[in-house]
């Protein structure tokens, strides 16, 4: 918890000092998880920060991006049978068991960079790590190809996430969300 709350200031502390410059994004997304995500959570939202400080060529922009992704957890349920050692004389028994998988949530903290289609359309792609704020699941590799159509100061944004991880007591997860969000250009 104390990684979180440090986190959240200090992406807050980097807000405030970088939003009288040019190139400060700060926005929201909403998404799905598909695939070993939606095993195990219903729905995905969160806030995101990004700022881009550098044009190496025309029409590339490369910077930083940061923010929250939470995932909502929901219940697993998982059927278990043990073989009886007499069939005949005893059946085989099922047990049914319901866990609650709790919500969960990764810091990204990532190289992104965005390339200009044009003045309306741009993609662009996210890599780094996610820092994980839940015990039992750790930090792993973060990616996040975009594209995005930008309207004045805000732009719209659809996305693929992943992030691979793993979650103790499994093999490596690759946590994959398809989702939408918005962003202001300050």
């Amino acid at each position: 918890m104390k990684k979180l709350f440090l986190s959240i200031a200090l992406a807050l502390g980097a807000t405030f000092t970088l939003s009288a410059q040019e190139g400060l994004r700060a926005g929201v997304h909403l998404g799905l998880p598909v695939g070993d995500a939606a095993d195990i959570s219903s729905f995905n939202l969160g806030l995101d920060v990004a700022y881009f400080f550098w044009k190496p060529i025309d029409k590339l922009e490369v910077g930083v991006a940061t923010g929250y992704t939470h995932y909502i957890g929901k219940d697993k349920t998982t059927t278990v049978t043990i073989p009886s050692p007499f069939p005949t004389l005893i059946p085989d028994q099922t047990i049914t068991t319901k866990v609650g998988v709790g919500d969960f949530g990764f810091i990204p903290v990532a190289v992104a960079g965005e390339y200009a289609l044009g003045k309306q359309f741009v993609v662009g792609t996210d890599l780094g790590v996610a820092i994980s704020t839940k015990k039992g699941i750790d930090t792993g590799f973060y990616f996040q190809p975009k594209v995005g159509w930008n309207i004045s100061d805000f732009q719209v944004q659809g996305f693929v996430k992943g992030i691979s991880s793993k979650v103790r007591g499994t093999s490596n997860s690759t946590f994959v969300t398809l989702g939408i969000g918005g962003q202001y250009k300050f």
